[in-house]
């Protein structure tokens, strides 16, 4: 049984004990045959990325999966794969992707997932002319990750980064809770290393903080920055750079921090999509911490708890 291979697992494991792979053991290991049962053979295809496939199946006990593939890797990639993994097993948050296990028995690596029924944000946010989400579900969306980003940066230790927040990663369960996935890029970060230098440019364009972009640099902040312009999506229902915008709206975060300078025409921004049911005080808290966020200056911008109590109501947005 599952315990059993587990422990077979353990032990081999400790004889090329590296922390990765000890940390690893955190998550259920799954064999090839266990997961191609549950996935019927890998036919249920739910959506495929850069890296290869992502399947839906269910385990015996009835739970429900979402099985990641990573079909095209190179060495680096399978290293990405297995940061994920030692990263994402040790972190447990209702507003985080749950990962129940991996299987690195075949060619083809897999992590293993809960499934989450509703899709990406991005696809509620941009792809649907009408039923657009309603305020009340956009301003909790922006709660839960802004809390599921607070979680990742002071709660987890050492802290986290996760380097791609975005519609894209933000998954939204039945209820429309968002769960952040793909810690395919997170880091490790220590608070008391004040200049972390990433080795190269990862993320997406559009949601790069400059300090990053530009130098490198890496802290808790290049997630906040991110954050902003997730909250700038969620409140004008365009994404971070819209080609077939009006030349000065191209750039979301240009565009909104143009607005900013006549506070009576932040709400310009607002998604015309809600057509006008929005509560006009929480959307002009919510573009003014969108601002703070995407502040050029990393030293400017809030902390993730700072910004999650903000949005809550909890504290007063300056």
């Amino acid at each position: 049984g599952k315990g059993k291979r587990a422990g077979r697992a353990a032990s081999t494991t400790s004889r090329r004990s590296t922390d990765q792979q000890a940390s690893f053991l955190d998550a259920g290991i799954f064999t090839y045959q266990e997961l191609h049962d549950a996935t019927q053979g890998f036919s249920d295809k739910l959506g495929e990325g850069g890296f290869g496939a992502v399947y839906k199946g269910t385990l015996p006990s009835g739970t429900v999966i979402a099985v990641k593939q990573l079909v095209k890797h190179t060495q680096q990639i399978e290293d990405d794969f297995k940061r994920e993994i030692s990263i994402i097993s040790k972190v447990r948050h209702r507003n985080l992707l749950a990962v129940i296990g991996y299987s690195l028995e075949s060619d083809v690596p897999m992590l293993v997932c809960e499934f989450i029924p509703n899709g990406s944000l991005d696809k509620w946010l941009f792809r649907r002319r009408e039923n657009a989400l309603s305020w009340e579900a956009r301003r909790a969306i922006a709660i839960g990750v802004a809390c599921g980003l607070a979680y990742l940066h002071d709660e987890s230790k050492p802290s986290i980064i996760h380097l791609d927040v975005k519609p894209g990663n933000i998954l939204l369960d039945e209820d429309f809770n968002p769960r952040l996935a793909d810690f395919g890029l997170a880091r490790l970060y220590d608070e008391k290393e004040s200049h972390v230098t990433a080795t190269r440019l990862k993320g997406t364009a559009g949601y790069l903080a400059p300090e990053y972009a530009m130098h490198l640099q890496l802290s808790d902040k290049v997630d906040v920055y991110s954050f902003g312009v997730v909250l700038l999506e969620l409140l004008s229902g365009r994404r971070a750079v819209e080609l077939s915008a009006p030349s000065e709206q191209i750039v979301l975060v240009d565009w909104a921090h143009k607005e900013a300078e006549i506070p009576d025409n932040l709400l310009d921004i607002v998604d015309r999509k809600l057509h006008g049911d929005f509560v006009a005080e929480e959307a002009r808290d919510m573009a003014s911490i969108a601002i703070l966020c995407t502040q050029r200056s990393a030293a400017l911008r809030p902390k993730m708890q700072a910004v999650w109590l903000m949005l809550t109501g909890a504290v007063k947005v300056p």
